[in-house]
């Protein structure tokens, strides 16, 4: 089974079996970038557009004065597929009453065709324009329905010039992903190789049932260093046994670090994905200025 097979069997299962858990998180995921992300595409779209570097601040700034429309952007097509869906249920639960439901689902199945054609054109382009909904509130101090209709006419009017710079920005930034992986493996490579090479004389202290016992090799009982040969991820692991005092403590502090530097990885995707969401809007949809905030 592919990746992408898996990871939507994932988000499938995870929707099923957890679905308080589910919608709580994405109304979280979307709080928070509707406010990141939408400082990050202001900052990009200036310096595409203008040149012009503007500091943090600014782009918090305007990213706080245009929240709503960047948090309630993204929902909106998904407010539209509820009603649909709910439409189509109350359709039929009509169809279930006997006798009188077959012949009105007969009559009226024409209806419930054009609901699901609106569901699959609001499915399809919403996953194409979604990431230019941001961007276009950026740019153009859009609401969050006006840039809904800017990004969907911008992907009607030009599907293959926004697939080839789609494929061209996924293509490029897995690129970039991959050697600053491949940087960030190496460095933590060569920190657990030669530091582990003196500080593996000592020993780490670990549980062992209800006591603690000193093991060998004090790092590596601590944090595992990545590996070449795809055994460890980029940036190691800690499976080894569960550690104790001091040592659990050491162990604790790496993982803050660690997973620190992961997080500032996944920051950097997050980065590129708006920032070139933002270069692909500007480079075909409008010509007018940016309107001030």
């Amino acid at each position: 089974m592919c990746s992408s097979d898996l990871g939507f069997d994932g988000l499938a299962w995870l929707l099923a079996m957890h679905t308080g858990y589910t919608v709580v998180f994405f109304v979280i995921l979307v709080a928070i970038w509707g406010f990141f992300g939408g400082a990050i595409s202001r900052a990009a779209v200036l310096d595409v557009t203008r040149d012009e570097k503007i500091s943090l601040r600014e782009a918090l700034i305007f990213a706080k004065s245009r929240y709503l429309n960047f948090a309630t952007a993204p929902l909106i097509p998904i407010g539209f597929i509820l009603i649909g869906a709910l439409a189509l249920w109350l359709g039929g639960l009509i169809g279930a009453i006997p006798a009188v439901g077959e012949i009105f689902v007969g009559l009226a199945f024409f209806i419930a065709l054009l609901i699901g054609f609106l569901i699959a054109l609001v499915i399809i382009c919403g996953t194409v324009g979604l990431p230019l909904l941001m961007p276009a509130i950026a740019a153009d101090n859009l609401d969050a329905l006006d840039a809904l209709s800017t990004t969907y006419s911008f992907v009607g009017a030009r599907p293959w010039k926004t697939a080839f710079y789609g494929l061209l920005a996924v293509g490029y930034g897995a690129v970039c992903m991959v050697l600053l992986k491949l940087f960030v493996m190496l460095m933590l490579w060569a920190v657990g190789h030669f530091a582990g090479a003196s500080m593996n004389w000592g020993g780490a202290y670990a549980h062992d049932g209800e006591k603690s016992v000193k093991v060998a090799s004090k790092l590596h009982a601590m944090w595992q260093a990545p590996t070449f040969d795809g055994g460890r991820p980029f940036y190691g692991s800690f499976d080894g046994k569960p550690l104790s005092h001091v040592s659990w403590f050491g162990q604790i502090c790496i993982k803050a670090w660690i997973y620190g530097l992961w997080g500032l990885v996944a920051a950097c995707l997050v980065g590129y994905f708006y920032s070139a969401s933002s270069v692909i809007y500007r480079s075909e949809e409008h010509t007018s200025e940016l309107q001030s905030h």
